[in-house]
């Protein structure tokens, strides 16, 4: 963006026992250093300890730059 902030949106997609596939934004955070894999890690990191979710989720990251490999073995 033109005012050098950068955010991190994160958005959890589930589907329920009716079949009905919805998606929600669970957080949307300022991300503060660099736009690398260990920081951006550590956002989702937190956001997934605050749901308590760590160990049920899926997780799927798109960005420009490949950066997955980095972000998994975090």
């Amino acid at each position: 963006s033109s005012n050098q902030i950068a955010f991190l949106a994160i958005i959890a997609h589930y589907v329920t026992n009716d079949g009905v596939l919805v998606e929600l934004l669970i957080d949307f955070q300022e991300l503060i250093g660099p736009h690398s894999g260990e920081n951006l890690a550590e956002a989702v990191w937190n956001t997934m300890e605050l749901y308590g979710i760590q160990k049920s989720v899926c997780v799927h990251f798109c960005f420009t730059h490949c950066i997955t490999y980095k972000m998994t073995t975090y």
